[in-house]
């Protein structure tokens, strides 16, 4: 048998406890992260006003709103 107190039980199902939950939140941030780059994949931003529209496939779309061609990728880094 293996001898504990109770204090050291006490601390070991905290300690337990407290990793389920710190292990269930990352999953969970995790998850809505990438939801949410699901959502945002194929849409597009209009440099000129802002607006948030669908692009298509093609290398170039036109915003709905003011009408200026933009990029359906983002910029690429300098």
């Amino acid at each position: 048998m293996i001898n504990v107190s109770l204090s050291e039980l006490i601390l070991l199902s905290m300690a337990l406890g407290l990793a389920i939950v710190v292990i269930g939140w990352l999953v969970s941030s995790i998850r809505v992260r990438r939801r949410e780059l699901q959502r945002r994949k194929g849409v597009v931003l209009c440099r000129i006003c802002g607006v948030r529209y669908e692009g298509g496939n093609e290398d170039m779309t036109i915003c709905p709103a003011c009408e200026t061609p933009n990029e359906s990728r983002p910029p690429d880094l300098i």
